[in-house]
């Protein structure tokens, strides 16, 4: 539950983030979606415990409790302080913290790939399947989170070309969830058919496709921001323009 609302925190953020005009709210969203980002790689590694057959540590919950203070130190406006207008959209600015986080992500990511591949030889042909799906869902965090990361080092065009930097990263989440949540629901993580009934189970499953759905959505969203806030402003111009050019008319 908390990974698939982190996923949605997120794209939730990034799409009002994208469409906003002042700066002191995007400063709003941009510690909303953190709240998200913060919690999606320990509840990707517990899920990554589970599905390896993998018992949890003791220290797990000490490595929640770190990402709980991390997300108290994210809403009091440490995380990420302010925001940068890019010319096309608002992004965060990085505060210490939030390169702290950086470094958990990266052991987190990374020490969960290990695992997953480390027990791929012991498990049974079902549970590779399981573990491949989490293991293609690590790497597309990994590779569209880095996209995302760019323009918060201020970095708002890709290397060597004009072409401007979107948030991929939360595009990519939909996929990135639809394939935890295929490798989740396959393994029978939330135990539903025990818990509900068969009914109610399928009710559950179907909300889970309906609430990722909807982050795609946003995501997709989020991505033409940027484009439509550029044309919202020369259409803007274009109408005052048009507007004077009446009024001159009408004197005459």
């Amino acid at each position: 539950l908390l990974w698939g609302m982190s996923i949605v925190v997120w794209n939730t953020g990034t799409f009002f983030m994208f469409h906003t005009q002042s700066a002191q709210t995007a400063e709003f969203w941009g510690r909303f979606l953190h709240v998200g980002v913060i919690f999606l790689p320990v509840s990707l590694l517990h899920i990554s415990m589970l599905t390896a057959r993998v018992s949890r540590p003791k220290w797990l919950k000490a490595l929640y409790g770190l990402h709980g203070l991390m997300a108290i130190i994210d809403v009091a406006g440490h995380f990420v302080p302010s925001v940068h207008d890019s010319g096309y959209a608002y992004y965060s600015q990085a505060g210490p913290p939030f390169w702290v986080f950086v470094v958990v992500y990266s052991v987190e990511t990374i020490g969960s790939i290990i695992m997953l591949i480390r027990r791929l030889e012991f498990l049974s042909p079902l549970n590779k399947v399981r573990v491949k799906s989490l293991l293609w869902a690590q790497g597309i965090l990994i590779f569209f989170g880095n996209n995302d990361l760019l323009p918060i080092l201020g970095i708002y065009h890709y290397p060597f070309t004009d072409w401007r930097i979107y948030p991929l990263g939360s595009l990519a989440a939909v996929f990135y969830g639809l394939i935890v949540a295929y490798s989740a629901l396959l393994n029978q993580l939330l135990n539903i058919q025990i818990s509900f009934s068969r009914v109610a189970g399928r009710t559950l499953r179907l909300a889970m496709l309906l609430v990722l759905e909807l982050a795609l959505i946003f995501a997709a969203r989020a991505v033409s921001g940027g484009h439509q806030r550029v044309r919202n402003g020369r259409g803007d111009d274009g109408l005052r323009g048009e507007h004077d050019r009446g009024g001159e008319f009408v004197s005459v």
